[in-house]
């Protein structure tokens, strides 16, 4: 598990519940009436916009990391 050691694991790993647990109160609220279905398929469509842009981000700077460390780029190649 020596990836639970590494703190980008973690952050990203801490980023995943959250948007979890965020996802499973808005479907709640949805369910109990609590929002409109405007607002939940609006909140949704904003969560998972800031997921992807997120995510994109992510990938940026690994693969701005993975330029950094020659030996890398050979798993790179390899994987595409």
């Amino acid at each position: 598990m020596k990836h639970l050691a590494n703190p980008e694991s973690n952050l990203l790993f801490t980023a995943v519940i959250l948007v979890e647990s965020a996802m499973n109160k808005l479907q709640k609220k949805f369910e109990d009436s609590e929002i409109s279905p405007e607002n939940y398929i609006a909140t949704r469509k904003k969560i998972l916009s800031l997921v992807q842009e997120c995510s994109e981000s992510i990938e940026h700077e690994c693969m701005k990391n993975v330029s950094k460390k020659p030996h890398l780029n050979r798993v790179k190649a390899n994987n595409e």
